[in-house]
């Protein structure tokens, strides 16, 4: 969300298509609630930034043109959370 605020393009990547589906749900939800409340980062709308987010399967295709890349854990399953838990210890 950060970066659509900014007005860069963002593609998010992940193995599985309904994980992907609901995170642009979730972004969409939090981004109108934003800007219905006046704390809508950046000078863009909401619409304006959802459309520079798109989402990916392919991996090489993600990572295409890229300038940047973020790679964010996510931490649903226990397996992570200890694996998580144990680096930051």
């Amino acid at each position: 969300m950060v970066f659509a605020a900014g007005g860069f393009k963002v593609r998010l990547y992940d193995i599985a298509q309904q994980q992907l589906t609901t995170a642009l749900e979730n972004i969409r939800k939090q981004m109108k609630e934003l800007e219905e409340s006046g704390f809508l980062k950046g000078t863009l709308s909401a619409e304006k930034q959802l459309a520079l987010i798109s989402i990916c399967t392919d991996l090489k295709a993600a990572v295409e043109g890229a300038t940047f890349i973020q790679v964010s854990k996510c931490l649903t399953t226990p397996s992570k959370q200890r694996k998580m838990k144990n680096c930051l210890l």
